[in-house]
Order: C-alpha cells, then sequence, then structure tokens
C-alpha cells in the first residue's frame, strides 16, 4: 500500500461564544513519494462529539475548527491508500 503524509501546518486559538477556548487544525495531505496533494482524503477527528472531519480541497489543504483545547487524534483515509492515524 502507498504510503500518506499528513503536513500539520499550525493550530490557531479563538474563543467561541462560551468563553470556551478552541482550536484550528489545519494541515496538507500529500502523496510520500511524488509530493502531489491528495484531492478529496478524508480527515477524521476520532472521538469527538459532535462528529467532526472534512475533505482536503484541490491543493491537498484541509482545516477543522472549533475542536476544543489539547491533543486529539486524527485519521487521514484516502481510496488505495493505507490509513494514517496520529495523535496531535
Amino acid at each position: 500500500m502507498i504510503r500518506l503524509r499528513l503536513l500539520i501546518v499550525f493550530t490557531s486559538i479563538c474563543f467561541n461564544l462560551q468563553a470556551q477556548m478552541t482550536q484550528t487544525l489545519r494541515g496538507r495531505v500529500i502523496d510520500t513519494d511524488s509530493r502531489q496533494p491528495l484531492i478529496g482524503a478524508n480527515i477524521i477527528l476520532l472521538g469527538s462529539e459532535p462528529f467532526k472531519g472534512t475533505t482536503a480541497d484541490i491543493d491537498g489543504y484541509f482545516a477543522i475548527g472549533e475542536i476544543p483545547i489539547g491533543r486529539h487524534t486524527v485519521k487521514i483515509s484516502y481510496l488505495g491508500y493505507s490509513d494514517v492515524v496520529l495523535n496531535s
């Protein structure tokens, strides 16, 4: 199976209306060998309530917002590639 790589660009911190601190997870999903973006890759925040996830855009970039501050587990999947699970 082909491996995929996730580049986490940065996490930003903001406040929502309930004054609970949240963060935004941003990154890019690319093929490890060709360095090409994996358009439409699925990115899921495991254990989130309610469920949070997104797909990579045409350049492989994604963002998941309003995540509580702290460490989380993210699962990245794409047809034809092995799934990747990361702790961030």
